[in-house]
């Protein structure tokens, strides 16, 4: 799982203050880590702790050359903050306000006598990054000491250096509101947003306005430029936003344009207008060769497709990332360059990449024009999903111009999206009108605007009665989690095999073989299925004699190609002792036209994407298995499945045998 720096920075932070990782004993030099703790801090727990105040006042007086006045003092409040912290477990937001409030209001008088020591503000901005100040304002004194300093914008960059709250925040635009030519505030104020596409598209553009009038007429250094123009146009690309981060683009000077379309990349660190800067340049050719072509603008594509040079095989067998970042560009150069061949190992490859940006809406346009429309409808699927928004709220200071621009981008980011989901539908649609009617999708319905038929009202146990706990090992696993007991995911992770290649990381799949030419017969053929893939194909076994729950028959239907038990099955639960309503039941969301002709070996529900979400209207929340996509080539021997349990899933191909037999090979897993 990929750890943002927001959160890496805010927890090591809260591990340093709180006095944990330390091993130092007193005496012994520091060896200071900004990302752990604050060298006040470190100095302090490698002398002996806060216990001997007067002790750390003379380290502090001696190693970071403050008065002894101001020394002592900071010794006293970094004492108090200490204290608060142990006391709730390094956690700042199990403090009692008044504390925090307290402490806050002890380094505000501080920094005010000592505005310009950078010391201090570096203690200022490590207390408004504890996690009590994420969702909390700072003081209005701390805000007004910034906006009546003699430089607002170099105490703003230094209080919200270690920050990435809401406190931060508004000090950020405190100084923005005096000095708003500052671009590397704004750019600073971005990276603030807490994920926000919207308000961190606005602040990025803010960021480049300035940077492009420059200061006192001087012209600005191309670098930071295009870091931050980088950063800009991946955002835009990410949301879906082509035609903006195109005009984005045609506007940059031209310097920091070339800069892009080089595919410059690294870290860039520097300064502007005196401020210190750190921005990272990446290669965006792909997104953007991706955007012309979405754009109409095959002729661009083109010119900036010929600067990407291939990734050798060697390399990508090495690199996960760089393999994927082959793929992609293969996709590219299959809508450049058509061809009457089968594109289903190009576009399934592509896959393996599933990140929400414009290269996956150029796949999904791709995979519509070569008539593949499952996976057009997988890759518009994920973009209309996007991530999870958290809402950011500015300061009250920020100029009107920079939140319209902010609201009209939230407003462009969801008509996107919500146009991403109508395609969706439409290619499931059309994938779908494959496999014919759906003779359960009407008694599906009818059931899922039924009224529940129990409805159960909370009573008090009678006086006297007691209730009773089963023991642990008794307890069974709640049904209806979307998976029983079955557990997904048999195969290990193995690499792809090109068609004809060595057949490494497969498993030979028994008693799946092709049972005729149709396409369900061709997903895995056999009338009866004796063994389960790691594609969550649990969902094709149920028990003899249960009644069907999807195929051709219809919920109800009897078994086809089985011989139901003379008493058709009323008994059985009778006579075993079971309990047939506490079977194990998966659930998985999937289209029924794959399962038509198979018989599951246990109970499973099948339901459209739709259906769930009713059921989960009507019953309340539960967790079905998906197969995203199941997806065959065009000669029907070949079929590529993702799947996802909530808290793991994986892309698996499969291949179909001379003998009739499946093989199947991981090409991706993941686990939460």
């Amino acid at each position: 799982m990929r750890i943002s720096r927001l959160q890496a920075l805010a927890l090591a932070g809260l591990l340093g203050l709180a006095g944990r990782g330390i091993a130092s004993t007193a005496g012994k030099p520091c060896t200071p880590d900004p990302y752990v703790s604050s060298r006040a801090v470190q100095l302090a727990l490698c002398n002996g702790g806060f216990a001997d105040r007067q002790r750390v006042a003379q380290v502090y007086s001696r190693e970071l050359g403050l008065s002894a006045a101001t020394a002592a003092k900071l010794a006293d409040i970094l004492a108090a903050q200490q204290a608060l912290l142990e006391k709730g477990g390094g956690r700042s937001s199990l403090a009692p306000e008044p504390e925090i409030r307290r402490i806050e209001s002890e380094f505000i008088l501080l920094l005010n006598q000592e505005s310009d020591n950078p010391r201090i503000a570096e203690e200022v901005s490590r207390f408004y990054n504890l996690e009590y100040w994420f969702s909390q304002s700072p003081s209005p004194s701390l805000l007004d000491l910034v906006a009546r300093s003699a430089n607002p914008a170099r105490l703003a960059a230094r209080l919200a250096e270690h920050g990435y709250s809401q406190a931060s925040a508004e000090v950020l635009f405190t100084g923005l509101a005096v000095r708003p030519e500052t671009a590397v505030l704004w750019h600073r104020a971005a990276q603030l947003t807490l994920d926000d596409p919207a308000w961190k598209i606005a602040l990025l553009e803010e960021a480049c306005r300035w940077l492009a009038t420059g200061e006192a007429g001087r012209p600005m250094d191309a670098a930071p430029a295009a870091a931050i123009a980088t950063e800009l146009l991946e955002t835009q690309l990410d949301h879906g936003l082509v035609p903006q981060a195109l005009a984005a683009l045609q506007s940059l000077p031209p310097a920091v344009r070339s800069s892009v379309e080089r595919g410059s990349e690294g870290r860039v660190k520097t300064k502007v207008g005196g401020l210190p800067f750190e921005g990272q340049m990446r290669d965006l050719r792909p997104q953007l060769v991706a955007a012309y072509l979405v754009a109409g603008d095959p002729q661009a594509a083109s010119r900036l497709m010929a600067k990407i040079e291939p990734v050798p095989a060697a390399k990508a067998r090495r690199d996960l990332e760089l393999a994927a970042g082959e793929n992609a560009r293969q996709a590219l150069a299959r809508w450049l360059h058509p061809s009457p061949e089968d594109p289903f190992d190009v576009l399934t490859a592509a896959l393996t990449r599933e990140r929400e940006d414009t290269g996956m809406l150029a796949l999904a346009r791709l995979a519509e024009r070569e008539r593949y429309p499952a996976i057009a409808a997988y890759c518009l699927g994920l973009l209309a999903r996007g991530e999870r928004e958290s809402r950011f709220k500015p300061a009250s200071g920020v100029p009107a111009r920079v939140r319209a621009a902010a609201e009209a981008t939230r407003g462009e980011i969801e008509k996107v999206r919500q146009g991403f989901a109508d395609e969706a539908r439409a290619d499931r649609e059309a994938a779908r009108t494959a496999f014919g009617p759906d003779p359960a999708a009407a008694t599906m319905g009818r059931l899922l605007r039924a009224p529940a038929a129990v409805r159960f009202a909370e009573r008090p146990l009678p006086e006297g009665v007691a209730p009773v706990e089963l023991p642990r090992e008794d307890r069974e696993t709640p049904a209806g989690d979307g998976g029983g007991n079955e557990a997904a995911g048999r195969f290990r992770p193995g690499p792809r095999r090109a068609p004809g290649g060595p057949r490494r990381g497969h498993r030979r799949i028994p008693g799946l073989r092709s049972g005729g030419r149709g396409l369900q017969r061709r997903l895995l053929g056999a009338p009866v299925v004796r063994r389960r893939l790691d594609l969550g194909a649990a969902a094709l076994y149920r028990p003899a004699g249960q009644p069907a729950l999807c195929g051709t028959g219809g919920l109800g239907a009897p078994p086809a190609g089985r011989r139901p038990p003379p008493d058709g099955g009323r008994d059985r639960g009778a006579r075993s002792g079971e309990n047939l309503v506490d079977e194990k039941t998966l659930f998985l969301i999937a289209d029924r036209g794959l399962f038509s002709t198979l018989e599951p070996t246990s109970r499973v529900v099948v339901l459209t994407a739709e259906e769930a979400e009713a059921a989960k209207q009507k019953f309340g929340p539960f967790y079905p298995q998906r197969l995203e996509l199941f997806v065959f080539d065009r000669a029907g021997r070949r079929a590529y499945v993702i799947w996802n349990a909530s808290w793991q899933g994986g892309q698996t191909l499969l291949e179909e045998q001379p003998d009739g037999t499946w093989t199947a090979w991981a090409t991706a897993n993941w686990i939460t």
